[in-house]
């Protein structure tokens, strides 16, 4: 046989294994984007990221507030757009942290509280969002607040005064 003949010969032979390379690479290209697919689908965020990731923005809105001067009580917040379930989420977040007492923020530096912010809600990620449950009002999953524990409106709104002038009273003692 000839050179010319013998190279032919390896060029239809090159070809075919050429032909059978792309048809495999195909094959794996379309199993890995199905592959895809599915893994997008699966990874969607759950209802619970998604709240976690919400409550985390208006959180870091609050401490961003609390630290510019302004008042993070509910209807201050209510009056810059967040709704009461939202500041309660958030503030429910700040106390999972162990930024805020119930009162008022007890961190004095923001970037300590970002950073205190940050892992509770890796934490949370990881945990579940059980312990932010536990700091959140009775009402807000349609039980009875406060006034359902046995007092009266007026003892909830002189609570709520009280509650008022102890955070002045901190705030005044961090000057």
């Amino acid at each position: 046989m000839s050179e010319k003949e013998q190279s032919g010969k390896g060029t239809k032979g090159q070809g075919a294994d050429d032909e059978r390379l792309v048809a495999r690479l195909r094959v794996e290209n379309a199993s890995l984007r199905r592959e895809n697919r599915y893994l997008r689908r699966v990874t969607r965020e759950s209802r619970h990221g998604r709240m976690l990731r919400r409550t985390h923005v208006d959180a870091k809105q609050l401490l961003v507030w609390r630290f510019a001067g302004i008042t993070i009580c509910r209807r201050e917040c209510g009056e810059m757009g967040m709704s009461q379930r939202r500041w309660q989420w958030a503030r429910a977040l700040l106390m999972t942290a162990r930024l805020h007492d119930g009162r008022d923020l007890v961190m004095c530096e923001f970037e300590g509280a970002v950073r205190a912010l940050e892992a509770s809600v890796h934490h949370l990620e990881q945990k579940g969002l059980a312990a932010l449950r536990l700091r959140m009002p009775r009402s807000a999953f349609g039980g009875k607040g406060e006034g359902g524990r046995g007092k009266s409106e007026g003892e909830v709104a002189s609570h709520h005064q009280d509650c008022a002038m102890q955070g002045k009273r901190n705030l005044k003692g961090r000057n």
